[in-house]
């Protein structure tokens, strides 16, 4: 962890230099500048300097909607990434709209089922999710899941991803039944995709225990 940190600190320092150099030469909204942009903002998101993070990708953002337009595929890379600094930052109905934002411009021009497209799917269930918005967002998680497991397979990390919040998203509604599925598909698919000892493998199989501690301890045995 303190190598990847030390990694992304020396990415940021080489990113900021060379966008000084390329808005001297190049200019501020040429595309190799604006790439640079985008690429420090997401260097900044991994050292969870998310503030900073915001205010670099919105240039990113701005520059790119101005000269490649709001629906390209590089401006809806910036879009997304902006409400992930959003998120972040604890500003969920901000990212909400940002994320809508780039969802309905990633369906129109990559495809439902794009990878991007269902990324951007599985991020505004996640912004719902924060603000309690429950029912949508267990909707536009199954969206986003059904689209994972038909384009990338029911093994690949964002699907198992996908799997594991819906679990949470059953559990905050108190369908505990159909939570104790998901939670339980989760850990199964994660150890053996992954490997046990993988983190997603162990986290999954963390909720699961935790979740069938809490339904054992209650009253009602967490009916649904």
């Amino acid at each position: 962890m303190l190598q990847d940190r030390s990694q992304y600190g020396q990415e940021e320092i080489m990113y900021r230099y060379a966008l000084g150099a390329m808005v001297k030469a190049l200019g501020p909204d040429h595309a190799d500048t604006l790439d640079t942009m985008n690429l420090l903002g997401e260097a900044l998101l991994d050292l969870k300097k998310y503030y900073e993070a915001e205010a670099m990708i919105r240039r990113a953002v701005v520059g790119r909607e101005r000269t490649l337009g709001p629906v390209h595929r590089d401006t809806l890379l910036s879009v997304n990434n902006l409400g992930v600094a959003l998120c972040n930052q604890d500003k969920y109905h901000e990212a909400e709209v940002i994320y809508r934002y780039a969802s309905v411009g990633a369906e129109k021009t990559l495809g439902p089922y794009h990878q991007d497209t269902l990324l951007c799917i599985y991020n505004l269930a996640c912004a719902l999710h924060k603000q309690g918005k429950y029912h949508e967002a267990e909707m536009t998680h199954w969206r986003a899941l059904a689209g994972r497991e038909g384009t990338l397979g029911p093994s690949h990390q964002h699907t198992l991803r996908s799997i594991i919040k819906l679990a949470a998203i059953l559990h905050d509604q108190r369908k505990y039944g159909a939570s104790e599925v998901m939670y339980r598909r989760a850990a199964r698919e994660t150890a053996k995709a992954l490997g046990v000892g993988h983190r997603l493998s162990v986290k999954s199989a963390h909720s699961l225990s935790i979740f069938l501690q809490v339904r054992a301890s209650s009253p009602t045995g967490g009916a649904s």
